[in-house]
């Protein structure tokens, strides 16, 4: 077998059924920086620090929906296909009735019961991800109530304008701003998701349209701060198009104050400069 090749076949994680055959994979390499065997021993290093339960944690043993979601696509991706399935199965089994995960848990301890948009969205990206890489029409089947239940939690955290919301505390109550890196976490979340739903023939229009209302609902705020950074600061930013879906019975998000836009920044500025003259003239 050829350096970095990933065996195919069977792969069949604790309490399933035969899976389907698999394609042998290539392990991914950077040639001269990193070697096949590199990324295995960081895959290796990723799993040794899984829990039990099937968790991956942060390096002080707290664990959030996101970089849980990242570290399985890390395993996934360096041929640990059972590692990887152990996770996905724990966020199966750890969502909750809502559709969200907790902010913050250490082993099977809560410490954190608020719920962050983008990290409960992310397990769209994960599953897409791990469906790519295996091929696996049963995993997805098997994970599409996961993520269905996740994106409506995010979707109705969607404010009229078309940002969603950073997340919902542990009461109910959506927070009072969105964030421009959550809403672009979330916006690719939702891309994948719209891709799954397709794949397994349940199409979501209305989460296509929501995906364009975070689109274009925070690339103007987005514009309208780049243009307040000095130039060397400033990079291209790229917000693709998102979804929405029926919210569930909670407190409707707050309408969040829009930034000026540089067209009418200039008209308050050239307002107050003329203010000033006929003050002037006056006195």
């Amino acid at each position: 077998m050829p350096p970095g090749e990933i065996p195919g076949g069977a792969v069949t994680p604790p309490g399933r059924g035969p899976a389907p055959q698999m394609p042998a994979l290539r392990r991914p390499a950077v040639p001269g920086i990193l070697t096949a065997d590199d990324v295995l021993a960081t895959g290796r290093c990723i799993a040794a620090g899984q829990q039990r339960a099937g968790a991956i944690g942060w390096p002080d043993g707290h664990c959030d929906a996101w970089n849980h979601v990242e570290c399985a696509m890390a395993l996934s991706a360096c041929g640990l296909t059972e590692a990887a399935r152990r996770a996905y199965d724990w966020l199966r089994v750890t969502q909750r009735p809502d559709g969200s995960w907790p902010k913050k848990t250490v082993g099977d301890v809560v410490t954190d019961s608020a719920a962050e948009s983008n990290q409960v969205a992310y397990v769209a990206v994960g599953t897409w991800h791990e469906f790519l890489v295996t091929g696996d029409e049963e995993f997805v089947r098997q994970m599409w109530p996961t993520v269905r239940r996740a994106i409506e939690f995010v979707l109705a955290l969607q404010t009229a304008r078309g940002e969603i919301v950073w997340k919902r505390a542990a009461d109910g109550a959506p927070a009072s701003y969105a964030l421009l890196t959550g809403c672009s976490s979330t916006h690719q979340s939702l891309r994948c998701a719209v891709s799954l739903a397709e794949h397994i023939g349940e199409p979501q229009p209305g989460w296509e349209l929501a995906a364009d209302r975070l689109g274009h609902g925070h690339a103007g705020p987005a514009r309208d701060l780049l243009g307040q950074l000095p130039a060397r600061q400033q990079r291209p930013v790229r917000v693709p198009p998102l979804c929405g879906v029926p919210a569930p019975p909670y407190p409707a998000p707050p309408e969040l104050p829009r930034p000026p836009a540089a067209q009418d920044q200039r008209r308050v500025q050239a307002g107050t400069s003329s203010s000033r003259r006929r003050s002037t003239r006056s006195g």
